[in-house]
C-alpha cells in the first residue's frame, strides 16, 4: 500500500467566483466551482465549467474554447454536408476532432477577432510537446499568430507544416471549405508531426498536466538505505517504467475491508509475437523468483506478450492466467519442482488477442455499494449522467480527475493507519461522505471511491494492484519491479464498452503527493521509458465516439429543435457587412453582374496571348506588365567546411583539434555561398476616367460604358488584393497600390472616387449607383478636365516624366462635345505632362471624341466603338504599348 499522508484537514482551495457567464458564439459558458469539469446543457446552448478542476482560469478558458469550437465546427459541418462529415469521422477518427475544432475556432474568430488576445496564456506550462503543438495551432487559428514562446521541438514542427500558395495548411483546414480533403491532408501532414513529438515525449518522460504519476513512498533512488541488488526479487532488463499489473481487488461492504478478487485460472495459450521489426525492438527480459508453497505471480506491464519458448528453466514451467488477467508461473506437474528458485523469460510489447483484458465485467464490477454522497459529489454524478454524448471512458476519466482534485495524499505513516482505521470502521452507507469530509486518501481508498462513482453511472470498474516503477536507479540498467520493502500501488480499470476491453489509461484517481509538485516542476532528470499509465497522446476534448453521439443527437433534433446557431452564410454576411460597410446582397448582385461581363469572349486575333480568351483573362495578362520578377543574388555562409574549401576560420576549436590530430585539411572553416533570390519591381499605375452621364448617354451606350468602367475597377481591385496578400508582397521593393479616380459630367462635375482612395466593395456599389443616373445636358467635359488637371500633384507629374509612374485617363462619351477647343488645349497639356489620354466614343454619334482626343502619333488615342468588348480591347491595346516601355 502507498504510504505517507498530510494532516487531518483538506488543503485550502483557491476561491473562484460562484458563477460567471461569457458568450462564445451562440454558446453561453458558465464558470462555477462545483460539479463536473465540463457539462453541456441538454440543447447544447450552455457549457458549465468547474474552474476548481483546472490548474488556473487560463486553462479553464482554453478547455471551454476547445469544447465550444468543436461543437460549432461539428454543427456547421453537419448542416453543410452531413454525409461528408460522417465519412470524415469514420475514416479519420484521430483527425476529425482537431479539424472540427479549428473550423469552429475560425467561426468564433469571425464574430470576435480578439477572443483570445486578452486572455491568452503566455507560455505552454506543464504541457507535453504534443499538447504544446496543439495549443500553438489552436492559438494560431484563433489569433492568426503563433505564441511567442515555444519549445524548439514545437517550433521546428511548425516549420514543417505545408504552406500552399503562401497560406498555412492549418488555414485551409480551418476554413471548412475543403472538408472532403481535410482528413487526408491532416493525416499526411499534421499527424506525422504529432507522432514525432509524441515519440520525444515518451523518450523524455513528459506527460500531460492532468496526468498523475504515483511515486512510491520509499523511492528506489531517494531511499535513505538504498536497496541492495540482493534484495531485488523481480527485475526487467532493459529499464521499462510504469504500471506492472499483478492482482485485482475491491472493497467488500460486508467485511468493510479491501479484498483480493479470485478468478478461474487456466493454462495461458500465448500467440506468437508478430514479425514486425518495431515490435521486436521492445524485447525485454523478465527475471523473477519462484515462491515455494505460494503462487508465483508475474507482474507484467500492460500489452506485454511473453515469448513462451524463452521460459527458463525449460520444459518445467508454464504460464497460467485467470479471467481477471492475473498471470502466474506454475510447474507443469506436481512432480516437476524446479531445483532453481529463479526463473526468466523474454517478452515484447504488443497488443494481441491473447493478452487483451477482454473478459466481460462481473456483478462485482458493476454493482455499486450504495450510500450517501456529498453535495459536490452528487452534483458531479448528476452532471455526468446528463451527458449522453460522452463515452463511458470519458466520464470515468472525469471522475478520476475529480477525485484527484478533491482529495489529498497523506503525508506521514501515522495518518495512513488513521484513515485505514477510520474508513474501515464506517458503515458502507456513510463511507463516501466520510472520505470527502476528511479529504485524505491513499491510492487504495481514492480508487475505491472513484470506482464507486463510476458504478453509479453504470460504468463497470475495478481496482488493479501491483508495482509502479517510476524511476531508474542509476546503479542498475534494469527496472526494479519488486524488492523487499517496496510498496504496492493501486489504480483503476474501466470497461470500454466501445472497444470491449478493460483500460487503465487515465483511470488512476490517486491524489498527488506533496513532493510530486516539485518533481513535475523540475521535470525528469533523465529520459524515461515505459507505459506511465495516464500518458496519452493528446486525449481530445471530444473523442470519436463522442462526436458520433453528438452528431446523432443533432441529426435527431433536426433544424427545428437544434440550437439556433447562425449558418455559415449568415456569419459570412454579418462579417462582410461589418468590415465592408455595404449590404452583402447589393455587393453580391453587382459582383455577379461584373463576373458576367468578365466572361465576354475575346477572339484570338485581339488577345494579348493570341489565344481564345475572355475579358477576365485579358485583364490578368495586362497586369503582368505592371511588375517584373528579377533574380537578385545575395550571400550566405556555408559551413563547416575544410580549409581547402573555406575562406575564413569560423570554429578555431574544431580546427585546432584537427591540426593536432595531424589532419592535413582541417575543418572549422566557412565559405561565402551565393544564392539567387527573387525581387519584384512594381510600376505605380493609376487608371482614371471622365465619363459622360448626359441624357443621350442612355440605353446601350450607357450600359456598355458602365460595363467597361466597373469591370476595369473590379479587376484592378482584385489585382490589389492578390498582390497585397500573397507571397509577392514580401519580395516587392515598394507595396503596390493601383488607384483610380472616376469623374462624371452631365452639366455638372462630380468625383465619384478619389485617386487616393483604395478600390473597395462599398466604393464600387456607390459608383454603380452613380453610373445609372443621367442628365439632359452635356456641358461638363471641359470643367471635368480642368478639375482633373488642377488636382494633379506636382510630385506625381515629376515621377511620370521620369518614367517611374504611369497615369492613364480615359474619356468616354456618346455624343457632341461642347467647348471643343478648350478641351483640346487641356488634353494636350495633360499629354505633355506624360499622362496617357484616350477617348472612347460609344455609337456613331460620338464622332466629336475623335476630334477632341485626336493624337497624330497614336491612332488608338481616339476611337469610336460599339460595345464593352471593343472598348476594353482598345484600352488594353493602348496600355500595352505604354506599359511595355517600363
Amino acid at each position: 500500500m502507498d504510504e505517507k499522508i498530510v494532516g487531518n484537514t483538506p488543503e485550502p482551495v483557491a476561491h473562484f467566483p460562484e458563477e460567471q457567464r461569457e458568450l462564445l458564439g451562440n454558446v453561453a459558458v458558465i464558470t462555477r466551482n462545483i460539479g463536473a469539469r465540463m457539462v453541456w446543457s441538454s440543447d447544447h446552448s450552455e457549457l458549465r465549467i468547474n474552474t476548481k478542476l483546472f490548474p488556473n482560469a487560463d486553462q479553464a478558458r482554453i478547455a471551454a474554447l476547445r469544447q465550444v469550437g468543436s461543437h460549432i465546427g461539428l454543427t456547421q459541418a453537419m448542416r453543410t454536408d452531413a454525409n461528408l462529415l460522417l465519412n470524415l469521422i469514420r475514416t479519420y477518427p484521430e483527425a476529425s476532432e482537431l479539424i472540427l475544432r479549428w473550423q469552429g475556432f475560425a467561426r468564433l474568430k469571425e464574430t470576435n477577432p480578439n477572443i483570445l488576445r486578452e486572455q491568452q496564456p503566455a507560455t505552454a506550462q506543464n504541457q507535453s510537446l504534443t499538447q504544446e503543438l496543439q495549443w500553438a495551432l489552436d492559438t494560431y487559428v484563433l489569433t492568426g499568430e503563433y505564441p511567442d514562446q515555444l519549445s524548439g521541438h514545437v517550433s521546428q514542427a511548425i516549420t514543417k507544416i505545408p504552406q500552399p500558395q503562401g497560406r498555412s495548411l492549418v488555414d485551409y483546414i480551418a476554413s471548412g471549405r475543403y472538408l472532403k480533403f481535410d482528413g487526408q491532408n491532416f493525416t499526411d501532414h499534421i499527424k506525422p508531426l504529432i507522432n514525432e513529438l509524441s515519440a520525444v515525449d515518451r523518450q523524455t518522460g513528459r506527460s500531460q498536466q492532468f496526468e498523475y504519476r504515483p511515486t512510491p513512498p520509499q523511492n528506489v533512488i531517494e531511499s535513505k538505505e538504498p536497496i541492495q541488488e540482493g534484495d531485488i526479487t523481480v527485475r526487467v532488463t532493459p529499464f521499462y517504467g510504469g504500471y506492472y499489473r499483478e492482482q485485482v481487488c475491491r472493497y467488500d461492504p460486508l467485511t468493510r475491508q479491501i479484498v483480493k478478487e479470485a478468478g478461474a485460472k487456466t493454462t495461458w495459450l500465448i500467440d506468437d509475437p508478430p514479425k514486425d521489426e518495431a515490435v521486436w525492438k521492445t524485447r525485454r527480459t523478465y527475471e523473477g523468483v519462484l515462491q515455494h508453497g505460494k503462487e508465483s505471480l508475474v507482474k507484467l506491464p500492460y500489452n506485454a506478450l511473453p515469448i513462451t519458448a524463452t521460459l527458463n528453466p525449460p520444459n518445467v514451467l508454464q504460464f497460467m492466467r485467470d479471467d481477471l488477467g492475473v498471470i502466474s508461473v506454475d510447474p507443469k506437474s506436481q512432480t516437476q519442482t524446479p531445483e532453481e528458485r529463479k526463473f526468466s523469460f523474454d517478452f515484447v510489447l504488443t497488443e494481441s488477442s491473447s493478452n487483451q483484458l477482454n473478459i466481460l465485467p462481473t456483478d462485482h464490477d458493476t454493482a455499486p455499494v450504495g450510500g450517501n454522497l456529498g453535495v459536490d459529489t452528487q452534483t458531479l454524478i448528476d452532471d455526468l449522467s446528463s451527458q449522453n454524448w460522452m463515452s463511458d471512458v470519458q466520464k470515468a476519466r472525469e471522475i478520476a480527475l475529480y477525485v484527484r482534485k478533491k482529495l489529498r495524499y497523506p503525508q506521514h505513516e501515522a495518518e495512513i493507519g488513521q484513515i485505514d482505521s477510520l474508513y474501515s470502521s464506517q458503515a458502507p452507507e456513510e463511507l463516501w461522505t466520510k472520505i470527502t469530509e476528511t479529504g485524505i486518501a491513499h491510492c487504495y481508498w481514492a480508487n475505491i471511491f472513484a470506482s464507486e462513482l463510476r458504478k453509479r453511472l453504470g460504468i463497470a470498474s475495478r481496482i488493479a494492484t501491483g508495482p509502479y516503477v517510476s524511476g531508474n536507479d542509476p546503479r542498475f540498467e534494469f527496472a526494479v519491479v519488486e524488492a523487499n520493502g517496496l510498496p504496492k500501488h493501486a489504480w483503476g480499470e474501466v470497461w470500454d464498452s466501445d472497444k470491449q476491453i478493460w483500460t487503465h489509461r487515465g483511470m488512476d484517481a490517486t491524489p498527488p503527493k506533496a513532493k510530486d509538485d516539485s518533481e513535475e516542476q523540475d521535470g525528469q532528470s533523465e529520459p524515461q521509458d515505459g507505459d506511465f499509465g495516464d500518458l496519452q497522446t493528446d486525449q481530445p476534448e471530444l473523442s470519436k465516439e463522442e462526436i458520433e453521439k453528438l452528431y446523432d443527437e443533432l441529426s435527431k433534433q433536426g433544424k427545428s429543435t437544434a440550437p439556433e446557431l447562425p449558418t455559415p452564410e449568415e456569419l459570412a454576411t454579418q462579417q462582410f457587412e461589418q468590415e465592408k460597410g455595404v449590404a452583402w446582397s447589393e455587393w453580391h448582385q453587382l459582383e455577379t453582374w461584373i463576373n458576367g461581363v468578365n466572361k465576354t469572349p475575346v477572339p484570338v486575333e485581339a488577345s494579348i496571348r493570341h489565344k481564345q480568351s475572355t475579358l477576365y483573362q485579358e485583364w490578368r495578362d495586362l497586369f503582368e506588365l505592371l511588375y517584373k520578377r528579377r533574380e537578385s543574388p545575395y550571400e550566405t555562409y556555408k559551413g563547416p567546411v575544410r580549409q581547402s574549401e573555406g575562406e575564413f576560420l569560423d570554429d578555431p576549436v574544431t580546427a585546432y583539434i584537427d591540426v593536432r590530430s595531424h589532419d592535413d585539411d582541417p575543418s572549422g572553416y566557412q565559405r561565402i555561398h551565393k544564392k539567387q533570390g527573387e525581387r519584384i519591381e512594381v510600376s505605380v499605375f493609376e487608371d482614371d476616367f471622365i465619363l459622360d452621364m448626359s441624357q443621350s448617354m442612355s440605353g446601350q451606350p450607357a450600359d456598355e460604358q458602365r460595363k467597361m468602367v466597373l469591370s476595369s475597377e473590379y479587376n484592378i481591385k482584385n489585382l490589389n488584393d492578390r498582390l497585397a496578400h500573397s507571397k509577392y508582397r514580401d519580395s516587392m521593393i515598394t507595396p503596390l497600390s493601383i488607384r483610380s479616380r472616376v469623374a462624371v459630367f452631365a452639366g455638372w462635375t462630380k468625383v465619384a472616387q478619389e485617386s487616393s482612395d483604395s478600390i473597395t466593395e462599398k466604393g464600387l456599389v456607390k459608383l454603380n449607383d452613380v453610373l445609372k443616373v443621367n442628365n439632359s445636358s452635356a456641358t461638363g467635359l471641359y470643367e471635368s478636365l480642368m478639375q482633373y488637371k488642377d488636382a494633379l500633384d506636382p510630385k506625381i507629374v515629376h515621377k511620370i516624366r521620369q518614367g517611374n509612374h504611369t497615369k492613364v485617363l480615359t474619356i468616354v462619351s456618346d455624343g457632341a462635345v461642347k467647348n471643343q477647343a478648350e478641351c483640346i488645349t487641356v488634353i494636350k497639356e495633360l499629354r505633355q505632362a506624360g499622362i496617357i489620354v484616350q477617348g472612347i466614343g460609344f455609337g456613331s454619334a460620338a464622332q466629336d471624341i475623335r476630334i477632341v482626343c485626336h493624337d497624330p502619333a497614336d491612332p488608338d488615342a481616339a476611337v469610336v466603338i460599339g460595345d464593352v468588348r471593343e472598348a476594353t480591347l482598345v484600352r488594353h491595346k493602348l496600355l500595352m504599348k505604354h506599359l511595355s516601355k517600363l
